[in-house]
Formats: C-alpha cells, sequence, structure tokens
C-alpha cells in the first residue's frame, strides 16, 4: 500500500494550511488556542552521528514547542522513535539559563489514520538515568477513526476530513455492490460537505474550503481507484456542487474584465472581509492599481 498519498497530505496541512493544525493541538493537548494564532515552524531533520532523522512536524505556537507525527499503520517501535525524535528536538532547541543547559522537551502526539484493537491511547517508555531514578516518558495518541462527524466539527478538526474516507477501508467492495450502502456511504459525504461550508474556518477563509476538499479528493481517488463508479459519485459531491463560493463566481465575471470592474470587484471582496490578497487573486487587479484611501 502506498502510504506516501497519506504523508504528502498531512504534511500538506502542517505546511500550507496551519489554521487546521492549531484545533488538533488543542483537542490532544487541552489548549484553547485561537486557529488564527501564529504558528512557527521549526526544523523537522535532526542530526544522528553521520545520518539524520526527519521528523513529521515540528512548531511552536506561543513559544511553546509542538511535535505531530502522523502514522498510517501500528508500529511497535513508535514509542522509541518518538523517544528519538523528542530527544533530538530537545537537544536543537536547548538554551543556556544561569550558566546551565536547559532542554525542554516537546510536547508530543502521534495522529493514527488507522488503528487497531492494539493501538494504545498512549505510548509508554520508562526512562532510567545514571542515578537510577526513572521518568515514564508518556506520548499521547489520536486516532482519527473514533472520530464521528458532529465530533469533528464540534471541535474543528477539520484536518481529519481528508482521511475520513479511510473509516471505509474494508467495506468499499459491499459499499460499491450494494446501493442501499452505497446511500448511506454517499450521504455521508454529503453531511460532510454541509458542515464544512457552515464551518467558522471556512467562513472566514475560501481558500482553505478549496485547498481542503482538493486534499479530501486526492485520498479518495487513491481509496476508491479500484471502484470507478463510486470514485465519480464521490467526487461530484466534493466537486463544489453544494458549495457556490463568490470567489469563484467573482473570477468567471470578472478574469477578463477592464480595470474599473477589476477595481470594484477588488473592493467588493473587501467589503467580505477578505484579505488583500485574496481579493488581489480574485479581482486580478495588478497590485500598482490598487485605489489610494
Amino acid at each position: 500500500m502506498n502510504n506516501t498519498v497519506f504523508d504528502d497530505t498531512f504534511k500538506t496541512i502542517i505546511e500550507k494550511m496551519p489554521e487546521l493544525v492549531i484545533p488538533m493541538v488543542n483537542e490532544v493537548f487541552g489548549k484553547s488556542y485561537s486557529y488564527k494564532e501564529k504558528i512557527t515552524k521549526l526544523a523537522t531533520e535532526h542530526k544522528r552521528g553521520e545520518g539524520s532523522i526527519l521528523a513529521d512536524s515540528v512548531f511552536s505556537i506561543c513559544s511553546c514547542i509542538y511535535h505531530l507525527e502522523c502514522q498510517s499503520y501500528d508500529d511497535s517501535t513508535m514509542a522509541l522513535r518518538m523517544a528519538e525524535y523528542d530527544f533530538s528536538v530537545a537537544i536543537d532547541n536547548a538554551k543556556k539559563e544561569n550558566g546551565l543547559y536547559v532542554m525542554r522537551f516537546p510536547k508530543s502526539a502521534v495522529i493514527y489514520l488507522r488503528h487497531s484493537k492494539t493501538t494504545p491511547d498512549e505510548l509508554l517508555v520508562n526512562v532510567i538515568f545514571p542515578d537510577e531514578s526513572e521518568h515514564l516518558y508518556t506520548i499521547p495518541t489520536i486516532k482519527l477513526q473514533d472520530y464521528k462527524t458532529d465530533e469533528i466539527f464540534e471541535k474543528d478538526l477539520l484536518m481529519a476530513l481528508p482521511f475520513f474516507i479511510m473509516k471505509y477501508e474494508k467495506e468499499l467492495q459491499s459499499i460499491a455492490s450494494n446501493s442501499d450502502k452505497k446511500e448511506v456511504f454517499l450521504n455521508e459525504f454529503r453531511e460532510l460537505m454541509i458542515c464544512l461550508k457552515n464551518s467558522d474556518i471556512i467562513i472566514d477563509s475560501e481558500s482553505v474550503y478549496n485547498d481542503l476538499v482538493s486534499l479530501m479528493k486526492y485520498v479518495a481517488d487513491y481509496e476508491l481507484e479500484n471502484y470507478s463508479d463510486l470514485q465519480k459519485e464521490v467526487d461530484d459531491i466534493m466537486g463544489g456542487k453544494l458549495l457556490d463560493l463568490p470567489s469563484d463566481k467573482l473570477r468567471e465575471q470578472f478574469a477578463e474584465g477592464k480595470l474599473a470592474d477589476q477595481i470594484e470587484v477588488y473592493k467588493r471582496c473587501l467589503d467580505r472581509g477578505m484579505s488583500k490578497e485574496e481579493a488581489l487573486d480574485i479581482s486580478g487587479l495588478p497590485e500598482d492599481k490598487i485605489p489610494k484611501e
């Protein structure tokens, strides 16, 4: 199985859609950050002898360092790998305070896209120091398939949506060949899209909607590659038919418009609460033609 699809999707969310990462941090670590909080990305590659190790994501929010790993399958060595990653992060970010080096380990978690009955709720490593003192290193885990649709949207866990279809992996053949099961399956995705339209994060940013739906389709097309009819129906549901976005209409109507039209579109976008960058993109207005206040 090509797990690169899932890795690429997760890393794209981390790199390009930080507003989706923050609600997951809140869920895992009991925080209450606004999804508009600034995320600072930190180094994910850490030297190890002559080689290096590569973490999925390391970042800071309000000076606190976080480390999230994404797993599409159980790995019996995951606890040790997390301890290794976190030790490397702590070394790379160590600071000297009052003449003494201080290593602060990141707040870490593993997000499981799939899980089994044996997947633990937390990973544990018993660390024994030279003086025989012990510390139980604990890494919480998140099992995305345990989250139901209403819970995803109540907690703004939109970064789970591209992987939502994975909960049906073992049932796809049965779904594709049974009209009743297929309708239940498709209705689930219709509900997802309706809820997504009304999400606060999406209302604030149409570009996040477009990017997120692209990732949902990317994973769904991979999962449904052997079920072409079902794949087409899911793609149709996620293809924008439920959402008639103002940005799409404006692009079509004014893509070739004159400068006066472009300025008008630019002003309308700003009035709708869009950023300057989004307004410029939609209107096609050159930046040097922005009207003075």
